[in-house]
C-alpha cells in the first residue's frame, strides 16, 4: 500500500511540474526586434515600457534602449529586464574570443583581471557571495553575474548581464532585481537569456580577413554619429569633453597624452550631403581641406593603394569609401615639421574629418597604422551616403559676394533706365 501511495505522489508531483512548465511556456510571449533582427521570450506578466519613455531617455543619455520590461510601474524599478543594441564595425574580422574579451573587459565591465569560465550559461552557479564571469561559446555570448548598490535608499541589487555577439551589432541584456528577490526571479531571467537568438543572417561568423593582421587593433565607435573604425592597441582615446573649450573636434586618439603628435583627431560636419552627387561633395571638401580648388588634380584610387614615397602632396578621391584625402607636409614651427593625411568620409547627413598626423621623421613608421584607421572606417548602413537629387541646397546658392555684385549691376541698370526716361510735364 505504501508503494502504491509513493508512486501516486510521484505521479502527482510529475504532473504538477509538467503543468507548471506548460503553463509558464504558454503564458510566455515572444519579443521580436525587427531593427536589430533578434527575438527573445518574455513572461506574459512582464509589460514593456511605452516607446515614448525610451525616447525621452534618448534625449537625456544620447542613446536609446531597444526595450525595457518590468512587473512594476516605475522606470528602472526592480525587477526589470533591459535590452540595448549597438552596431559595431568589423566584428567578423575577429575571433569570438577576441570580440567577447574586448567588449566585456575593455568597454563595459572593466574586468581585465577576472578569469572567465568557458561553459554554457545554464551551468552558471550564481553564488550569493561572489561574482561570476562566463563565456558561452554555444550562444556566442559573455555573461556576468554581480551584485551592486549605488543607492543606499534602494538597497542591494543583483543582476545578470549578457553581451550577445552578432555579425553586425552587439546586444546587451540586463536582468536586475533586489537581492532578496533574485533567487525567486532567477528562473525567469534564465528563460529570457536562454531564449535569445539573432536571425540566421545576423548570427556571428568569423571571416579572418583583417585590415592588417600583423597589427593588433581595437575599435572606436561613436554611438551618437553611428560610425566606427579600428585603431592600434596601446593608443589612448581622449573624450569629447577634453576638446570642448578650444576646438570643434569630436575627440582624439594619441600615443602619449602629453604629446601633440602622433595623433588621430576627429571632427564632425553636419549637412545634408544627399542633395549633391558624390563628386560635387568631393569638390567642396577638397577645397575645404586643402584651401584651394584642387579637384582637377585629384587622383582616383582606394586609400589602401596610396603610395606616398617621394611625394610632397597628394589629393585622393576614393569612390569606394565615399571619401576624399589630402596628404602634405607643413611646418608648424621653426623647429618642427609634420606630415599628415586628412580624410573626409561622407555619410548621408554627416561628414567626418579624420586627421592623422606625425612628425616628419616618424611619419613612415606610423603610416601603416594610419592606413588601418582609414581602411576600417565605416558608417552604419542607415547613415551611408546616397544621392537623393534634392534640388535645394545652400551650397548651390550663389555666395554672398556674388549676390552683392548682382545687386550693384541691377541698381546700375535701374539708374540708367531712370536717366533715359523723359520727365513728364
Amino acid at each position: 500500500m505504501d508503494i502504491i501511495e509513493s508512486i501516486t505522489v510521484r505521479k502527482f508531483i510529475l504532473f504538477l511540474y509538467l503543468f507548471i512548465t506548460f503553463y509558464s511556456n504558454a503564458s510566455a510571449e515572444e519579443y521580436k526586434n525587427d531593427k536589430y533582427h533578434y527575438r527573445i521570450t518574455m513572461p506574459a506578466r512582464w509589460k514593456e515600457y511605452p516607446p515614448e519613455i525610451l525616447d525621452s531617455l534618448q534625449k537625456k543619455y544620447y542613446y536609446r534602449y531597444d526595450a525595457c520590461f518590468s512587473t512594476k510601474e516605475g522606470l528602472f524599478e526592480p525587477p526589470y529586464i533591459l535590452l540595448y543594441s549597438t552596431p559595431r564595425g568589423h566584428i567578423t574580422q575577429y575571433t569570438f574570443f577576441e570580440n567577447v574579451d574586448f567588449y566585456l573587459n575593455e568597454h563595459y565591465y572593466g574586468t581585465e583581471d577576472r578569469q572567465f569560465e568557458i561553459k554554457n550559461f545554464s551551468q552558471m552557479v550564481f553564488d550569493p557571495l561572489q561574482n561570476e564571469y562566463v563565456i558561452d561559446t554555444i550562444k556566442d555570448a559573455g555573461f556576468v553575474y554581480s551584485r551592486f548598490s549605488d543607492d543606499e535608499e534602494v538597497g542591494e541589487r543583483k543582476q545578470i548581464a549578457a553581451i550577445f555577439i552578432g555579425s553586425e551589432w552587439i546586444t546587451y541584456i540586463w536582468g536586475v532585481s533586489f537581492a532578496d528577490e533574485f533567487d525567486r526571479l532567477l528562473p525567469t531571467f534564465k528563460l529570457v537569456f536562454e531564449s535569445f537568438e539573432f536571425e540566421d543572417y545576423y548570427t556571428y561568423y568569423y571571416t579572418g580577413e583583417r585590415v592588417n593582421p600583423d597589427i593588433p587593433t581595437q575599435n572606436f565607435y561613436s554611438k551618437a554619429y553611428r560610425f566606427g573604425f579600428s585603431y592600434p592597441f596601446g593608443w589612448k582615446e581622449i573624450s569629447e569633453n577634453y576638446f570642448k573649450n578650444n576646438r570643434r573636434d569630436l575627440g582624439g586618439i594619441y600615443v602619449d597624452l602629453d604629446l601633440d603628435f602622433p595623433k588621430i583627431a576627429i571632427k564632425i560636419h553636419f549637412i545634408d550631403l544627399t542633395a549633391l552627387t558624390f563628386l560635387e561633395n568631393a569638390k567642396y571638401y577638397i577645397k575645404e581641406i586643402s584651401g584651394k580648388n584642387r579637384f582637377k588634380r585629384a587622383e582616383y584610387m582606394e586609400i589602401s593603394q596610396i603610395d606616398l614615397n617621394n611625394v610632397e602632396e597628394a589629393i585622393i578621391i576614393d569612390t569606394i569609401k565615399k571619401a576624399v584625402f589630402r596628404y602634405d607636409t607643413r611646418n608648424i614651427s621653426n623647429e618642427e615639421t609634420i606630415k599628415e593625411i586628412m580624410g573626409v568620409f561622407m555619410g548621408c547627413r554627416t561628414a567626418v574629418y579624420i586627421d592623422c598626423a606625425a612628425t616628419a621623421d616618424e611619419f613612415d613608421k606610423f603610416l601603416p597604422l594610419f592606413k588601418i584607421v582609414f581602411d576600417s572606417f565605416g558608417f552604419n548602413s542607415d547613415r551611408e551616403y546616397y544621392y537623393a537629387g534634392t534640388w535645394f541646397n545652400l551650397r548651390k546658392l550663389p555666395s554672398f559676394k556674388w549676390l552683392i555684385a548682382l545687386f550693384v549691376v541691377l541698381a546700375f541698370l535701374v539708374v540708367l533706365r531712370l536717366r533715359d526716361k523723359p520727365i513728364s510735364q
